[in-house]
């Protein structure tokens, strides 16, 4: 019979939490810093080994331990995932992705696989993407699923549990997405917690969408679905988790203005309220340069952007198109970590930084285009309110004109009691607070 965690005493210890902990750290570092490291030390060694060799650990620990419930990803810090295996009496497991065998693309096979289609002979849409279909789906789901269930068969991984619970692994891992299908095809329950914004307040959102039907339920930042019913109200459970103390006001004083610089697809991607074509990309980078431009005193700017995300959309962003005074972040810190050196913070798109923003009380302002980025009718009060305070503009210009004006005055403008009572209402709903984060994620598992 598996061991609970509980069971083992040599894990019961603040001190044996804290070690395991570090290990994760360590384990968890990525290839670049991997490297890094065992040059420093001078040790011949490669990053698979050690991946190897922690996949044959858990392996081990797996024949002792049984995992009922499966926490993956909840964007939280190591320490923290372990404290909560603690509180529910399991082994704090990572999950990492057994290797397997890649195949190599089979045109000709996905070409017979999909002929079974009918052609109509009219030209349209649909008939168009039926012949394009084999060449769209991803390769673990046809060449690769084989190797990949095989490999998830001989992990570490569990074969049956009853909930699996996720933040982020449903995006982009496939295979996490195979497990799951696999374990959900023996009852097990899939939950899904928000990481990020976007949602519930913008007019569509395929991946909200995705998410509510998908999963048994979706945890939100605090807002409902009356037409949803496993949707429920949770609260910002990244956000609660973060040490509310690095955040405490410093004495220096702030004279920066921080711009957020959000990186989008050359090409149309997901449906969404935020932007989908070329144009829009362009449009929302010209707004920053106008505004940007109105604003008097250009040295005070710091435009934050990151090289990685340039990279990973092929988007070379030119600082050129910028004064020359203004200087640039290259995201090297997690944006809460920055925050407060900042007396304002400026955010091009309504996402996870907006609501970062808003959350630990930050003077912020967002700058929207309202042509495509546009908000269901449930939020549309709450955000025209936001509006009617200076928080929302949709003119870089007037943006740039309630900045010059109020350059000495953000503090006073933001933290009056009409202000505060505003961002309290759209926090509790979009971004909310909560004393007892990991107790709130109990009750719902």
């Amino acid at each position: 019979m598996p061991a609970r965690f509980s069971d083992v005493k040599y894990v019961d210890t603040n001190f044996n939490l804290m070690l395991y902990s570090k290990i994760v750290d360590f384990l968890e570092c990525d290839n670049k810093k991997f490297k890094k490291l065992i040059k420093k030390k001078n040790i011949k060694t490669n990053f698979s080994i050690i991946k190897s060799i922690v996949l044959k650990i858990f392996k081990f620990f797996s024949y002792i331990f049984s995992n009922q419930i499966v926490i993956n990803n909840l964007g939280i810090k190591s320490k923290k995932y372990i404290q909560i295996s603690y509180k529910i009496k399991q082994f704090p497991f990572f999950w990492i992705n057994p290797n397997y065998v890649e195949q190599e693309i089979n045109l000709e096979k996905r070409k017979k696989f999909f002929s079974s289609i009918k052609k109509e002979k009219n030209k349209n849409f649909e008939n168009f993407f039926d012949n394009i279909v084999c060449y769209l789906l991803p390769k673990s789901y046809l060449e690769d699923f084989q190797e990949i269930n095989s490999a998830i068969e001989t992990s570490y991984w569990p074969k049956n549990c009853k909930k699996i619970i996720t933040a982020y692994e449903y995006k982009l891992n496939d295979i996490f997405k195979i497990w799951v299908a696999k374990m959900t095809n023996h009852e097990a329950k899939y939950f899904l917690i928000q990481h990020g914004g976007a949602f519930g307040s913008h007019e569509y959102l395929i991946e909200e969408d995705i998410n509510k039907s998908v999963a048994d339920k979706f945890l939100t930042w605090g807002w409902s679905d009356k037409l949803d019913k496993k949707t429920r109200p949770f609260n910002a459970f990244q956000f609660n988790l973060i040490n509310q103390k690095k955040l405490k006001k410093k004495i220096n004083k702030k004279n920066k203005i921080l711009v957020c610089y959000h990186f989008q697809s050359k090409f149309s991607s997901k449906v969404s309220s935020i932007g989908k074509t070329n144009h829009d990309r362009l449009y929302k980078l010209y707004q920053l340069k106008e505004l940007t431009n109105n604003i008097r005193k250009k040295s005070d700017i710091v435009v934050r952007y990151s090289k990685q995300t340039s990279k990973m959309f092929n988007v070379r962003f030119d600082e050129n198109i910028f004064h020359n005074q203004i200087s640039f972040d290259y995201t090297n810190k997690l944006l809460t970590d920055v925050l407060n050196d900042f007396k304002l913070v400026i955010h091009d798109n309504d996402t996870t930084t907006f609501l970062t923003s808003m959350y630990f009380n930050i003077p912020t302002i967002l700058i929207l285009n309202p042509k495509f980025e546009t908000f269901r009718v449930s939020a549309r009060k709450i955000y025209k309110n936001l509006e009617r305070n200076n928080i929302i503009f949709y003119d870089p210009a007037s943006a740039a004109k309630f900045i010059n004006k109020n350059e000495k005055n953000f503090e006073k403008w933001w933290y009056s009691k009409k202000l505060q009572n505003l961002r309290e209402k759209f926090c509790k709903k979009f971004v909310r607070y909560s004393d007892k984060p990991v107790q709130d994620l109990l009750n719902q598992i």
